[in-house]
């Protein structure tokens, strides 16, 4: 025995699904890891076998790429998802072994995880790199069939299983997407590629079939919008590291939760005595919503939601708003019709300062008529 390591999962590994590092060695031994030549962690151990498990270390290295909505590339890179790193691993007897590993923003159920160790197969295998299958990755569904409301468009994620593969969205109306490197993360960009087949085609496509050599791996099926009254989304980070859109339809009810008032005794020098006093109070709105009328599918994809730690609330104030939201109740049928769960997003700021909404429109140069006329006459 001198010395081996090892990482598991192989090759590619998720950053919220245990990573375990695995040492034997015949003498105490240190180990570094690193992003490229940055140093994110030194250990140790002793001798003979010891693990750690270093997926919280591999979360430090990876950020989410959330995009603006402007982007034109039907393929948009996305490098900060998915990391490559090593780990030097040295004992005192002179012995050394590196490591060379991947590890992707996300993670999966436990009772997921468990059934595919059972079966001998991973969520790399089954789902991300399957070029087989739906290897997006969105929470909305894992079977062929990806449906996306046109209002709730956002780019798609995916790890290229595949070098090329095609985009068809007629019998005779295609393109080909090229140039990929297997194993890099990359979106999608719906907007842009219905636009392109617009452009080319004078068609607003609704479905795409997505290609490779295996076959149709997913079809992509967008879906008109409802018309509503008032229409908020609610944007967040998915199990796998993407962000999404949810949207919200119903009129909101605003509230706001008040923190006590605390009062003091302030000296007033005119009457000698103390007047009552106090600080600004501080508030958090709350905003109530309805999810709408969703499947069994659909409140899944709203569960995912909402244990997500990253949450916007698009179309309110003209901003995003970061919120928490939580489910006023989670009592689902197990055969159920389609139903409306109701949704409280509480704002993560709490505010004790409250001016009116600041326009850049309404600090122009104030002319009452448009630029078409001269200065003179306004």
């Amino acid at each position: 025995m001198s010395l081996t390591a090892t990482i598991s999962p192989r090759t590619m590994a998720l950053s919220g699904n245990p990573v375990k590092l695995e040492i034997t060695s015949s003498s105490p031994v240190s180990y570094v890891i690193r992003n490229q030549s940055n140093v994110i962690f030194e250990g140790s151990g002793e001798t003979g076998n010891f693990f750690v498990f270093i997926d919280e270390i591999l979360s430090a290295i990876l950020s989410p790429t959330r995009y603006t909505g402007e982007e034109t590339d039907i393929i948009l890179s996305t490098s900060n998802n998915l990391k490559e790193y090593t780990i030097e691993v040295n004992n005192q007897t002179g012995d050394r072994q590196t490591l060379q590993h991947k590890v992707l923003l996300g993670g999966i159920s436990k009772r997921a995880m468990r059934h595919l160790n059972q079966t001998g197969s991973n969520i790399f295998t089954m789902k991300l790199l399957n070029a087989a299958g739906n290897f997006f990755m969105s929470t909305r569904t894992e079977q062929r069939v990806l449906s996306i409301c046109e209002t709730e468009i956002r780019p798609l994620l995916f790890i290229a299983p595949v070098t090329t593969f095609t985009v068809k969205i007629a019998e005779d109306i295609s393109t080909v997407i090229s140039g990929l490197i297997i194993g890099t993360c990359y979106a999608l960009n719906l907007e842009a590629l219905r636009k392109y087949f617009f452009s080319k085609n004078n068609m607003l496509a609704s479905q795409f079939e997505i290609i490779t050599a295996e076959g149709k791996a997913v079809t992509i099926v967008i879906s008109p919008a409802n018309i509503e009254k008032e229409r908020y989304y609610i944007e967040f980070l998915n199990s796998y590291g993407a962000y999404e859109c949810i949207e919200v339809t119903g009129k909101p009810t605003l509230d706001q939760d008040k923190v006590e008032d605390e009062v003091y005794g302030k000296y007033d020098e005119e009457v000698n005595d103390y007047i009552e006093s106090r600080e600004r109070v501080n508030t958090v709105d709350n905003l109530h919503v309805q999810t709408g009328f969703k499947t069994e599918k659909e409140l899944m994809f709203i569960l995912d939601m909402l244990s997500s730690d990253e949450i916007y609330l698009i179309g309110y104030e003209n901003r995003g708003i970061r919120v928490n939201a939580s489910a006023d109740s989670l009592a689902i049928a197990k055969n159920m019709t389609p139903q409306s769960l109701p949704i409280t997003l509480r704002f993560c700021d709490s505010e004790k300062h409250f001016t009116q909404e600041l326009n850049s429109d309404d600090f122009n140069n104030p002319r009452i008529h448009t630029d078409v006329f001269s200065k003179q006459f306004n």
